[in-house]
């Protein structure tokens, strides 16, 4: 009888996010980054966009995140982790789905634009709401009533890195524009 092997997982960790280099103003022209940012898994560059009244009127970072691997990233955590990492857990990113005029899609690259921290776009949840594990969820949903959605709930195990743990609220880059007063 023929034995099946189980192929042997690499056990994936995290290694914190480091600046590898400062771009030469060519490559900042060519690449449309400042520095560039990496840790095991993930290579990002980083530009920093200045505000601009008739669009937006604060400062922003834009991330332009790829794996070292060149496939796709199949977890947004993932990329929740590096906008801590890198801009801060106080800061807010997201990621645009342009109309087709717009569309850049030569790699397995994704891209973020960025507030400076304290800043917050006017969309989106007004608290938080994390659940850790289906049973957690169930139990949030019972809280409200809800028990009935809770039948084909699916939520998936996170990787240790999936925390903000060890990120400063302000991220690691310094803002080349400044970032705006707090009123």
């Amino acid at each position: 009888m023929r034995r099946i092997r189980k192929k042997a997982r690499k056990k994936e960790h995290w290694n914190p996010l480091n600046k590898i280099v400062d771009l030469s103003p060519e490559e900042q022209e060519w690449l449309g980054a400042r520095e560039v940012w990496g840790n095991n898994l993930y290579q990002v560059y980083v530009d920093h966009i200045k505000p601009d009244p008739h669009r937006n009127n604060l400062p922003m970072v834009h991330l332009s995140i790829k794996r070292l691997d060149r496939k796709p990233i199949r977890d947004w955590r993932d990329i929740q982790r590096i906008k801590d990492e890198l801009v801060g857990t106080e800061a807010e990113g997201v990621e645009l789905f342009p109309s087709q005029e717009r569309l850049v899609d030569g790699a397995n690259q994704y891209h973020l634009w960025c507030l400076p921290p304290g800043q917050l776009f006017p969309w989106g949840f007004n608290e938080r709401r994390v659940s850790n594990d289906k049973e957690d969820s169930l139990e949030q949903l019972r809280e409200h009533g809800l028990d009935e959605l809770g039948k084909n709930l699916v939520q998936r195990e996170r990787k240790p890195w999936h925390t903000d743990e060890g990120c400063d609220p302000n991220g690691k880059i310094e803002w080349m524009y400044g970032v705006p007063d707090e009123e």
